[in-house]
């Protein structure tokens, strides 16, 4: 190892088999990774027993304040870690961009290929077996203009590659894996920032001061200062592979530093029910960038990432994103509720039972830790309605197995009187379904199992129970939209406060209708509250009467719930909203464009509040992190990041959306 723990320089040979190099620990002998043998495309490991795994596979019970994740074990050692990407000729920006860490440069190209058939996709690292018959060994072209650069821009042409067309009129892949080291020496300045090089940007953002409590329509730290949500939605955690996405690309490490480097201060990090109960085996090609998590469990991964954000002041919110892991979300998936099986179903993962028990569960495991800052509750609830859904394979969604069919009758009967259940009921008919046969929650009326606010409260009591110091993030109805009910005498959701405040009072105030959550003008951080709603919106959700202009969309908005805002009443977070790279340079009216600009010029200072609202931006990874209707790997348009994970996709986008915060 070299002076800071980094790979010492070696002669680079090109034999038909290249070894992993050892990882060296303070505490443990050299542990072999990986052997990779490109003459046969095939990737062989060997396993040791060492403190480093049981480190990643602590129990939960091990994973709090006094072991600090159990990933400061991980910290304490130099591990071996991978980049790569995978990429066809026809991307859009028909350049692939290697790149390292800001304090790095590129240390070695393992391989390159560039053919029809040259890596599974959505495999790309360590574990990516690479055809030697499938089109051009590219590896010692990367490698003479790569090595040495800490970012590195190649063409995804034969052409630029310098190679005969291995396959003339078909469409090619360009798959590399290479490894970073520590710079010898500050690396210059490249000069043309328009790729979006997120090294450029400063580390301003520094963790809040935890525990973070509400007061009026703030957040506020543990010295009564507001906290300002500027966020992202870490993807993938939710979804079939059960990681956040990208880890397979990347260092965790160094996307946890990207996200920093960018500007913003948080991560939503999704997760779903099934996946935090069962905490099953993470598949290595999942994490193959990371050979430090290999074997692990998928709540091990979460804490690695969860301690990688830490480490550079990035505050993280729990999102219960899905019961079942996949990609959200769709009417007849049977996941609109917190729930979608009786509660005599004791195996399911999606009774009210499993939810609060997943609840519970994640919010005992992170008790202690000062970066998760608070937990969301269900992900866009909404109408359950019957047929088949999108999920591959899975069975028709029959809400009539789980909710009694006289409540059924009654939610739709009267979907018509509510602001969101009223668009939910129009959507749905256009959209083919037989409304009188949907399922309709409710904020605080209708038939009791699909009553909103008390299911809210039974998972707010679920985390309280297990974390005094998380805030707890409660969903507007129908896909994040409609929070109209909220505002109601009684439609405030109460969140038990565990720990002893300085402020609070002897009794509840509900003379007065002051909600013990809401905080009051001189509730400081912990005689605040812990409630946060949060609420989404894209350009599809823009509604023919909306569609007119401005005026009428922030309307519409107000009405549906920046009202809590404006009136000071509780924090409103955005905490999903996207655009697509291409929107943005879009002029004509209507459209995504068009909705852009209202969205920002709603949100940003100056717009509804004169500081601006806490956002979220869906989402950060450049590539798909798979799931029913998408594709593994596949270019992300609404991601930040580029492709590869080196760096933004667009400068132009991250600018634009750091923009709604900073003005």
């Amino acid at each position: 190892p070299g002076a800071r723990g980094g790979w010492s320089a070696r002669p680079k040979t090109r034999s038909k088999t290249s070894v992993g190099r050892n990882i060296s620990m303070r505490t443990a002998a050299p542990l072999p990774l990986a052997v990779f043998d490109r003459s046969r495309g095939a990737t062989s490991r060997c396993w040791i027993r060492s403190w480093l795994l049981v480190a990643l596979l602590l129990p939960a019970s091990h994973v709090g304040s006094s072991s600090a994740l159990a990933l400061e074990v991980a910290a304490d050692a130099t591990v071996h870690a991978y980049r790569c990407c995978s990429m066809e000729e026809t991307s859009p920006t028909a350049q692939m961009l290697l790149g390292c860490d800001e304090d790095e440069v590129i240390h070695e190209v393992d391989f390159g290929r560039f053919g029809v058939d040259g890596a599974t996709a959505g495999m790309c690292g360590a574990l990516v077996p690479v055809n030697s018959a499938a089109g051009a060994d590219v590896t010692d072209a990367l490698s003479d203009v790569c090595v040495g650069a800490r970012t590195c821009e190649v063409s995804l042409s034969p052409e630029g590659l310098g190679v005969t067309d291995p396959a003339p009129g078909e469409s090619k892949t360009l798959t590399t894996q290479w490894r970073c080291r520590p710079s010898p020496k500050p690396t210059p300045d490249l000069g043309d920032a328009s790729r979006g090089d997120a090294s450029r940007l400063k580390l301003t953002k520094t963790s809040p001061q935890a525990p973070l409590r509400t007061r009026g329509a703030d957040v506020v730290d543990a010295s009564g200062k507001r906290v300002k949500f500027e966020a992202v939605n870490w993807a993938g955690g939710e979804n079939w592979r059960r990681v956040p996405g990208g880890l397979d690309l990347a260092p965790a490490a160094s996307i946890a530093r990207g996200i920093a480097a960018m500007g913003f201060n948080a991560v939503r990090l999704p997760f779903s029910v099934d996946t935090v109960l069962r905490d099953p085996p993470v598949a290595d090609a999942a994490v193959a960038a990371n050979p430090s998590m290999f074997g692990a469990t998928a709540l091990a991964v979460t804490d690695a990432v969860v301690g990688e954000l830490g480490k550079v002041g990035v505050a993280v919110i729990l999102d219960n994103h899905m019961t079942v892991a996949d990609w959200c979300c769709q009417r007849a998936d049977c996941d609109g509720l917190w729930y979608h099986s009786t509660s005599d179903d004791v195996d399911s993962t999606g009774t009210e039972r499993a939810w609060l028990a997943a609840l519970t569960k994640i919010s005992a495991r992170y008790a202690g830790v000062p970066n998760v800052v608070a937990i969301e509750l269900k992900n866009e609830p909404r109408e359950v309605c019957p047929g088949r859904p999108w999920h591959v394979g899975s069975r028709v969604c029959d809400p009539s197995a789980f909710i009694d069919v006289e409540a059924i009758a009654r939610s739709s009967s009267t979907a018509g009187d509510h602001f969101g259940s009223r668009l939910a009921e129009a959507e749905a008919i256009l959209d083919g379904y037989d409304s009188s046969s949907c399922a309709f929650p409710a904020w605080n009326t209708g038939p009791k199992e699909l009553r909103y606010k008390p299911a809210m409260e039974r998972g707010a009591a679920a985390v309280a129970s297990a974390n005094a110091d998380v805030l707890v993030i409660v969903d507007a109805l129908y896909y994040g939209r409609d929070l109209t009910r909220a505002g109601d005498a009684n439609g405030t959701v109460e969140v038990p406060e565990t720990r002893p405040m300085s402020h609070r009072p002897e009794t509840r105030q509900e003379s007065t209708g002051e909600s013990l959550l809401r905080g009051g003008p001189s509730a400081g951080a912990r005689g605040g509250g812990r409630l946060v709603y949060a609420v989404h919106d894209y350009s599809w959700y823009v509604t023919p009467d909306e569609s007119t202009g401005y005026d009428a969309w922030a309307a519409s908005r107000t009405a549906a719930w920046g009202y809590l805002v404006s009136n000071g009443t509780v924090p409103v977070f955005v905490n999903e909203f996207g655009v697509n790279h291409r929107s943005l340079d879009a002029a004509e009216a209507g459209g995504e464009s068009e909705w852009w600009r209202w969205f920002a010029r709603y949100v940003s200072p100056g717009g509804l509040r004169p500081d601006g609202l806490d956002l979220a931006y869906w989402q950060l990874g450049g590539t798909q992190v798979g799931g029913t209707s998408r594709r593994l790997g596949a270019e992300e348009s609404y991601g930040l990041l580029n492709r590869c994970w080196t760096a933004p996709a667009s400068s132009a986008h991250l600018r634009a959306v750091r923009a709604l915060s900073e003005r």
